[in-house]
């Protein structure tokens, strides 16, 4: 009987994680580890689409990517998400958020919900959520925890990944 791995789609973005990142002046990095562990915001692209009448409504969605470093401002790894609206209420919207996270020795996906005034205005006011972790490749298999944002400084963020892995 021959094994198979399979995976869907977004998750197969894992195995685009390099076993070893360097920094800018070349010097090879010390591969994150599945412990507790600090990131920062660096350039970020995304796009929003309005999918039903103008302004907001159910099914809305914004997606991105964006550059994880270090303090040291070196190249960690990089995020990706899909925020879709999935329901509005008289005081904001809630967003249904998935992120994979493709880091230097593994990755992670992390689902959230959010509620925000504005589903376009999830860049600036995840902090306004819960980001669970549900799982992970390489380093990260078998990874459990929390991810909290901070709040935007100088249009960076720092990113805590409160994880442990059994």
């Amino acid at each position: 009987m021959t094994s198979r791995s399979c995976c869907i789609p977004t998750a197969c973005l894992f195995l685009a994680a390099s076993s070893a990142f360097q920094g800018a002046a070349g010097q090879d990095l010390t591969p994150l580890e599945c412990t507790p562990f600090e990131l920062i915001t660096g350039e970020r692209r995304a796009d929003f689409g309005d999918t039903g009448d103008s302004g907001p409504s159910i099914g809305d969605i914004r997606a991105g990517t964006t550059e994880l470093l270090d303090k040291d401002g070196n190249k960690r790894g990089k995020v990706h998400y899909s925020a879709t609206l999935v329901d509005i209420g008289a005081e904001g919207q809630t967003i249904v958020d998935y992120q994979v996270y493709v880091l230097d020795s593994g990755g992670m996906i992390a689902l959230s919900q959010l509620f925000l005034p504005s589903v376009s205005d999830t860049a600036r006011r995840a902090t306004d959520g819960f980001h669970v972790v549900v799982g992970g490749t390489g380093t990260f298999q078998g990874v459990q925890g929390e991810i909290q944002f901070g709040a935007v400084k100088e249009g960076k963020r720092t990113i805590t990944f409160d994880i442990g892995c059994n």
